[in-house]
Formats: C-alpha cells, sequence, structure tokens
C-alpha cells in the first residue's frame, strides 16, 4: 500500500504513501542506494556501492544484514529469482556484468553479453519469470536478452529489429506482459509485447 524508491543524492530511501506524502524511510548514509527489490519473504533488497557494492537486505527498517560484499563492485539493479538467487546487474569500470548470488551472498555465475558484443554491453534492467529465466535490457545492443537460471544466453526477445532502441526500465505484469521502457533523443516510449500467457 505504498511506493519505495531509492535516492541515491540524498543517501535515502523514500516511502510514499497513498496521500502521495513522501517521508524519508530508511536513510543510509555515506553509501548511495540504487536499485531495490522485495525478495521472496518480503523483505527489502537495496542495492548499496560507496567504497564497495553489496545487497543489504532488511528484515524492518533498522535490522539488516549485508551480502555479496566480496562478490558487487557497484551494484545498480537487483530481482530475485524463483531459486532464490539474486540477479544483480553490477559495474566495474568499464565492465559490466549480471550477476547471480546465493542468499548468503556467493557468486553463482556471471554474464558479461555475448561473445560478439561484449564491448557494448550495457546492462540497465532485470526482471525474472515464473520459470527462473532472466531477462535483461541490453541498452548498448538495443536488445532485450533471455538467459536460463544459470546465465546461459537463450535467445534476443526483442532488438532494434522490431523498433526498439535504447532499452533502459522493465517489468513483467500479472497478465504475463513485458513492459519495456525505452529512451531516445530526450523522450520516451514503453514497448509492450506478450511475453507468457
Amino acid at each position: 500500500d505504498c511506493l519505495l524508491a531509492s535516492d541515491r543524492f540524498n543517501h535515502c530511501i523514500w516511502k510514499i504513501d497513498k496521500k502521495r506524502k513522501p517521508q524519508s524511510f530508511i536513510k543510509m548514509s555515506p553509501n548511495n542506494p540504487k536499485g531495490l527489490c522485495l525478495n521472496n519473504r518480503q523483505e527489502l533488497v537495496v542495492c548499496l556501492s560507496g567504497l564497495t557494492g553489496c545487497l543489504r537486505v532488511y528484515q524492518n527498517e533498522k535490522t539488516y544484514r549485508e551480502i555479496g560484499n566480496d562478490v558487487l563492485n557497484a551494484p545498480r539493479r537487483v530481482a530475485q529469482n524463483g531459486d532464490e538467487n539474486y540477479i544483480v546487474l553490477d559495474d566495474h569500470l568499464q565492465s559490466h556484468f549480471v550477476v547471480a548470488i546465493d542468499p548468503k551472498g556467493n557468486c553463482k555465475w556471471k554474464f558479461d553479453g555475448l561473445e560478439e558484443k561484449k564491448l557494448t554491453f550495457s546492462p540497465k534492467s532485470v526482471c525474472c519469470d515464473s520459470l527462473q529465466n532472466i531477462i535483461v535490457s541490453d541498452f548498448g545492443n538495443h536488445s532485450v536478452l533471455l538467459l536460463d537460471k544459470n546465465g546461459k544466453f537463450l535467445m534476443n526477445l526483442l532488438s532494434s529489429r522490431y523498433g526498439l532502441w535504447s532499452p533502459r526500465g522493465m517489468c513483467l505484469d500479472s497478465e504475463g506482459k513485458l513492459w519495456v521502457g525505452r529512451g531516445k533523443d530526450g523522450m520516451g516510449e514503453c514497448h509492450v509485447v506478450q511475453y507468457i500467457k
């Protein structure tokens, strides 16, 4: 019954209620919160970056644990797959990765793009389907990729061939539709495709 939003400039998570009144929910200074999600136990999971990166898993507003400290550099987005692994978009200098870490913070696998497109691989968003597949928007290659739960590339779901340019945010809705936000020349659009029936 509320919206949570990360604010890396003010180092906090905002809670916005039904009356659209924002209030600071969790302060995280000096760390920068980025992507967030609710895990299968309804705990808040936040990507944190600062001197190092990690996922912070909140049981409540004051109690949390940090995982992935030895694995992540600058996590930006996170989703939890049905197998309990966290799928994280992680940046390190000029390298971009999709990383799976288990609930204890151990690395299960890393994906750094298709061999012929590694230099331009730039993942911006991630979500998971009910079959434990992973969907990644690749801004640099104007495509949406489908990976299996072990990080193996399965196929391109969407690409510039289908009119998709610069994909950014994504989500799957309860009707099985994949919503892909894109930006080009300062304008935004949303592509909606039937993903699962």
